[in-house]
């Protein structure tokens, strides 16, 4: 009955049926995943199974290796079910970051989707090879690439090719895109991180229309931690810094300075 109202209203747009329908499947997932619940016995069990592996782990890791030891002494890894937020100033190497996360999952047998909304995928893949190769993307734009240079990126290129990561660069997507996009993902490995580059091209969510631009961010960072907790991976969402930041004495950012929306540091 709910299918059939949903496709009946002929002045829907398309993408409104598809989002009704995604959210419709998902609130119907939930309800019914809400109704089983968990005894105590079950989560203590659990628990005591998630203390010995954690027990029995030498690397003192909670999560998947960032590839980074200061990022993994911080954060204990990237743990499933976590949205995570790398924000920074337009340049500041948000995306090389990403990339270089992506890589280091990819490397411990995990699949990585990586949906770029602002960059194509050529442009993507040129920082990231630029980054594992220590070369500076800057100057792949801005010169002709010397012997030494292609060399290292044909290597990098080479190494890279073979992990396990999928990527998107359709711009506009909203989230119930990137999770129907994900439930139909055929990976050879599971999923280990899903990358969001960035926040503020995300098409916010249909019943949002109209509102503040400050709700719809917020809506969609919530919408990305529903998509980490209903996946179970860690969901790496790339966001804006406001100007504020530019004031600052040494230009350290705060939480303050994430932008549009107070709810991205909330949800995170």
């Amino acid at each position: 009955r709910a299918c059939r109202r949903l496709a009946m209203p002929p002045e829907c747009e398309p993408d409104v049926y598809a989002g009704n329908a995604i959210a419709t499947i998902a609130e119907a997932a939930q309800r019914s995943t809400r109704t089983r619940g968990k005894s105590a016995l079950d989560v203590a069990l659990e628990y005591v199974a998630d203390i010995e592996r954690r027990a029995n782990d030498q690397t003192g890791m909670l999560g998947l290796s960032t590839g980074f030891p200061d990022v993994d002494r911080w954060t204990s890894g990237l743990n499933s079910g976590s949205l995570v937020v790398l924000a920074g100033r337009p340049g500041m190497g948000k995306t090389a970051f990403a990339g270089a996360l992506s890589r280091a999952v990819a490397e411990q047998g995990r699949h990585v989707a990586f949906f770029s909304l602002e960059m194509p995928t050529l442009e993507l893949w040129e920082r990231v090879v630029c980054s594992d190769a220590r070369i500076d993307s800057r100057e792949m734009a801005t010169a002709t690439p010397t012997a030494a240079m292609v060399g290292g990126i044909l290597e990098s290129t080479a190494r890279l090719s073979r992990l396990s990561v999928t990527f998107w660069d359709d711009s506009g997507l909203s989230v119930d895109d990137m999770r129907a996009a994900l439930l139909g993902l055929q990976a050879p490995e599971p999923l280990g991180l899903v990358v969001i580059d960035h926040l503020g091209l995300v098409r916010p969510p249909p019943h949002t229309r109209g509102m503040r631009p400050d709700l719809q961010i917020g809506a969609v960072s919530l919408a990305c931690k529903a998509l980490a907790k209903e996946l179970g991976v860690t969901v790496l969402l790339l966001s804006q810094l406001n100007r504020e930041v530019e004031k600052m004495p040494d230009k350290r950012p705060l939480l303050s300075h994430l932008r549009e929306s107070g709810e991205i540091e909330q949800n995170a």
